[in-house]
């Protein structure tokens, strides 16, 4: 069982024909679990978000956030 972290921030996005200046961050921490050496399981939270531009010129901001659960299978 293991505690884990990651974080991203895209300062760097493309323009769209409806985003200006588009910028964002996503967080996530959770529990991992490997009960054999090739399955894993998680469970966190996570967080993104993305700040830009609308065409008016106003500062617009998307979110998204919540509870997330995974599993993953090496080979």
């Amino acid at each position: 069982m293991s505690l884990y972290g990651h974080t991203a921030w895209l300062p760097d996005l493309e323009e769209s024909e409806q985003l200006r200046d588009p910028d964002g961050l996503e967080v996530e921490a959770g529990l991992a679990v490997r009960p054999l050496p090739n399955l894993s399981f998680r469970a966190g939270y996570r967080e993104f978000r993305l700040d830009f531009k609308s065409l008016e010129g106003a500062n617009e901001s998307s979110r998204s956030k919540g509870v997330m659960f995974g599993a993953g299978i090496n080979f």
